[in-house]
């Protein structure tokens, strides 16, 4: 378990939430990641949206009202 490594974006670059400029490949690889993935596990909503959206399986960890509104749908 690499605490640090789970504040960092998914694509593990620039600031929460960013990709920065010339880094779009980034971004294809972890869609790339939740495309092959059985299932997905997020603590996070954009983690929930992303697999669902992508038609994936998730396991939402949290107490979060928003993630537990989110999973309810």
């Amino acid at each position: 378990w690499n605490q640090n490594a789970s504040r960092r974006s998914p694509a593990g670059i620039g600031e929460p939430n960013r990709i920065e400029p010339g880094r779009e490949a980034e971004l294809d690889r972890v869609l790339a990641l939740y495309a092959q993935s059985d299932l997905v596990v997020s603590s996070a909503l954009h983690g929930c949206i992303v697999a669902a959206a992508m038609g994936r399986p998730v396991l939402a960890v949290s107490g979060d009202r928003k993630i537990d509104a989110f999973m309810q749908v």
